[in-house]
């Protein structure tokens, strides 16, 4: 919506989101504040494990997401938003994935870095053939065949046949697209989450009709107009952000562990101000969560810690 002020003729200048929904946007205040003293300036113990590592990337990532959903949810770029909440949904699966069997958990943060090299591969080999592609490299330059010869002995374990008979790369580190890994977490919501959520979010990713036109309401004058956008607005604002505050949360009841000065109570009363901020009632909590939850409970029981407050 353009324009400095109505008259007769045009719009009027809609507000930021964040001057809009002054409420919601002091819960993310205080969510960045805390999470920004607990990840950024932890003095995470040295890992040794591949699962530790894991966790660190995941709960950095998370947060890094999230910190972007929220400068542009500030600015009213709920569009934007979207996209990366389906980006951090993704990541949230992954992280139940990995988590989803305790004795396996170490395995399968192997795989994940395994696979992360395997991508590495294919952005060089990707990079190789532009650079022949495009006459800056000759055509019989055997990089590209030792690389491939050495990435079919280093990743093996994701080197598949289809029906043909043709070999080809898992597109999927664990074998399980978004939906199914969905289907298969232990939260009975993912599934909806996925139909409401990501579906729609992916419109917006792959810059679809509905994505493009989905900032130009329609209306008979502007005040027409003015109304439907605002609903329009609001509507996918509050999606976005409690989206995206549900998922981060989640994830760190995961593996917010690894930073010493995470607590798991204060990101459950966040969830249960978010709930009253929206009139929401809470869904049920996943069983992992709840494992997670009185691990750290028992874990933290001794210490009586509390969260370190934000600098002022």
């Amino acid at each position: 919506m353009s324009g400095n002020s109505r008259d007769n003729q045009g719009p009027t200048r809609l507000p930021p989101a964040s001057e809009t929904y002054p409420k919601a946007f002091a819960l993310l205040n205080k969510m960045t504040d805390q999470l920004h003293l607990w990840i950024d300036f932890a003095k995470v113990p040295v890992l040794s494990t591949a699962l530790g590592f894991v966790q660190v990337a995941l709960a950095v990532r998370s947060w890094n997401i999230f910190r972007s959903i929220k400068v542009l949810l500030e600015t009213s770029h709920w569009e934007d938003a979207l996209i990366l909440t389906r980006s951090l949904f993704e990541l949230l699966l992954n992280t139940e994935e990995v988590h989803r069997e305790k004795l396996a958990a170490e395995e399968k943060a192997r795989r994940f870095l395994l696979y992360n090299e395997l991508q590495r591969y294919h952005e060089a080999r990707a990079d190789r053939q532009y650079m022949i592609d495009t006459g800056r490299l000759a055509k019989g330059d055997d990089i590209l065949r030792r690389l491939d010869s050495a990435a079919e002995n280093l990743f093996a374990i994701f080197r598949r046949k289809n029906r043909k008979g043709q070999p080809h790369w898992m597109a999927y580190w664990c074998g399980k697209n978004v939906y199914e890994l969905a289907q298969q977490s232990r939260n009975p919501i993912r599934v909806g989450q996925y139909r409401v959520l990501y579906s729609y979010a992916s419109s917006f990713a792959h810059s679809s009709p509905q994505s493009v036109m989905s900032t130009h309401a329609q209306g008979k004058d502007w005040e027409e107009i003015e109304k439907a956008w605002a609903a329009t607005e609001e509507q996918q604002t509050q999606a976005a952000l409690s989206y995206s505050v549900v998922f981060l949360l989640e994830t760190l009841f995961y593996v917010g562990a690894v930073f010493p000065d995470y607590n798991a109570l204060w990101c459950f009363e966040v969830l249960a101000d978010l709930y009253r901020l929206f009139g929401l009632k809470p869904p049920p909590m996943p069983p992992e969560v709840e494992t997670a939850f009185n691990q750290w409970i028992k874990s933290r029981n001794s210490t009586n810690s509390q969260p370190r407050q934000p600098h002022d």
